[in-house]
């Protein structure tokens, strides 16, 4: 019988995770399933609050079954999710309508130049340290708050993914600072504290409590233990965001250690010794635990594309468009991608900004397009980078994670461009094995974060090939051209599209 184990879940953008692992990180057996994301319309992305519910439930009862292990033995529960998500809660805690996502939702457009014009940029580098993006959760609660109004009279509560799990299994609402952090324009980052200086109007007493996320925060009612089949009483910790989670989970705890997510989108996290100097490209915010830093970043899309494109071709598999994509010479023979299928968040912060393939000609098969879509998830990548050693962080180690690690094509491919190493973890379970890393932090199993070097080996290291590197650089002068290019057109295109 194995005892003092925890249990973590991640809620994704298309399907969520599970793992319930020994004290000392052994995998006793992990779950996944999927869910929609629903586009109700252009810009628009969507969660039906419920199968993250229904998610969990699931892995809970399958992990169960999967190990044999007893309920009690799960000594604490980790919980991470897609962030921020705005959700809206009746006074029963019930969703009134489904979740608004992160920064792959642009339909606060509006909300956001609105509230910049009135706040001003400064004020809000001031404050929260970054200016206002799709990624942020205030405008979109303001556009809630304007355009559903009958649904905000009988608002309760406004949570992301996370707090909600949370106050399924305990009663409680809460938040973590880090994921706080994306309700700009919402927190005071020097204070860390909701604050209503920018927005008088803010609905603050709507949202939750903010607490660290390795704190214990509940116990699983009985209610929760019924549904779940989890332990009454079983120790729960605040939890966080997905990517925060996913940094942990690949040995990110170190200052100068970059978390490159490869996923739905992309997402970069590096770890900082304080709290960065406020800036227009990047994320300063607050990590995990106290007197813990870092900066991120993310792009819109970029797994996305993939499914996309793979979609097109009536589901054809990604090891035959890996394969394809192998056959084709660096730099797609002529063709150039820009990957902003919804709008882009850093470093361009343009939710107008769409795709664009240039150099296409009859020449071009599908191997071409595939190896062009790996090449602008990887120009992006470099995108970010370079803002991020720019403000004066260099990259000490990168460590890759997530579905993407699955295409060695595209991991070379972003190695030859970004000429960085990339370390790559034997166990890519992602974010919920750092969530059962934090349960285990939370009720005293491990020390620091620094235990989870411990818990992790290395599969492989992705080595730039220099020739590769030098050629791509000359590329991505061109997919740095192509946006200033297009992004004009771009933007009249979408504004016809809205009439």
């Amino acid at each position: 019988m194995h005892e003092g184990c925890t249990l973590g879940i991640d809620i994704g953008t298309h399907g969520s995770k599970g793992v319930i692992v020994t004290k000392d990180g052994v995998v006793l057996g992990d779950s996944c399933c999927t869910h929609n994301l629903i586009i109700p319309k252009a810009g628009y992305a969507e969660h039906n609050a419920f199968s993250w519910w229904n998610d969990f439930v699931f892995l809970i009862k399958d992990l169960l079954q999967k190990t044999g292990i007893d309920n009690g033995s799960i000594s604490a529960v980790g919980c991470s999710a897609i962030a921020p998500t705005m959700l809206p809660l009746n006074s029963k805690g019930e969703p009134l309508r489904n979740a608004i996502l992160y920064g792959i939702d642009n339909r606060a457009e509006k909300e956001i130049s609105e509230m910049t014009k009135k706040i001003g940029e400064d004020k809000l580098l001031k404050y929260n340290g970054i200016l206002l993006s799709s990624q942020a959760a205030g405008p979109k609660i303001l556009w809630f708050m304007k355009n559903e109004p009958e649904l905000f009279k009988k608002t309760a509560k406004i949570v992301t993914a996370t707090t909600y799990l949370v106050y399924r299994l305990t009663g409680r609402s809460i938040i973590d600072y880090y994921t706080a952090s994306t309700f700009n324009p919402l927190f005071d980052c020097r204070k860390k504290e909701w604050t209503d200086a920018l927005w008088p109007d803010a609905p603050l007493d709507l949202l939750p409590e903010i607490t660290w996320t390795t704190d214990i925060v509940g116990e699983i009612t009985g209610e929760a233990a019924k549904e779940t089949g989890l332990k009454e009483g079983t120790k729960v910790i605040a939890g966080t965001s997905d990517a925060a989670s996913e940094a942990i989970s690949s040995g990110v705890v170190q200052n100068g250690d970059l978390m490159i997510m490869y996923g739905t989108s992309s997402f970069f996290i590096e770890i900082t010794d304080k709290f960065a100097k406020a800036d227009r490209n990047i994320w300063p915010t607050i990590f995990l635990q106290p007197e813990q830093y870092a900066i991120a970043a993310g792009m819109s899309t970029s797994g996305a594309i993939m499914s996309w494109f793979s979609d097109l071709l009536d589901g054809c598999s990604f090891q035959l468009l890996d394969r394809l994509a192998e056959e084709i010479p660096l730099g797609s023979e002529g063709l150039l991608l820009l990957p902003y299928f919804s709008g882009e968040r850093t470093p361009i912060n343009d939710p107008n900004a769409r795709g664009a393939l240039a150099g296409l000609s009859l020449f071009h098969k599908k191997g071409h397009i595939f190896r062009a879509i790996l090449e602008a998830i990887a120009y992006g990548i470099r995108d970010n980078i370079e803002n991020i050693e720019r403000a004066g962080l260099p990259v000490r180690r990168a460590v890759a994670i997530g579905g993407g690690t699955n295409s060695a094509v595209l991991l070379q491919i972003v190695s030859d461009v970004t000429k960085l190493d990339q370390l790559v973890p034997k166990i890519t379970l992602g974010a919920c094995y750092g969530d059962a890393f934090l349960a285990g932090l939370g009720i005293g199993y491990n020390k620091s974060l620094d235990d989870i070097l411990s818990w992790i080996e290395w599969d492989k290291k992705i080595i730039p090939v220099e020739k590769n590197s030098s050629l791509y650089g000359e590329y991505f002068k061109l997919y740095k051209e192509l946006y200033r290019a297009t992004s004009k057109v771009s933007h009249k295109l979408v504004a016809i599209s809205k009439r």
